[in-house]
């Protein structure tokens, strides 16, 4: 289980960052965050990778 904590935290971040996102859009205020999302974007995705990659390789069969 050592190296999830800072995997978890930043998925924690990303899950709780894409809510407050969704949220300001339902609430109308979409066209104020549109230019800021292609700079967000990338970096979402970055994190998910990186937090994916890792959860494969700590829960392979040949580890557990």
């Amino acid at each position: 289980m050592r190296g999830w904590g800072p995997y978890v935290q930043d998925l924690d971040s990303v899950l709780k960052g894409t809510t407050y996102l969704l949220t300001l859009k339902r609430a109308g205020v979409n066209s104020v965050l549109h230019p800021m999302f292609p700079t967000i974007h990338p970096i979402l995705s970055l994190k998910w990778k990186a937090y994916w990659v890792n959860a494969n390789e700590l829960l392979s069969p040949m580890q557990i």
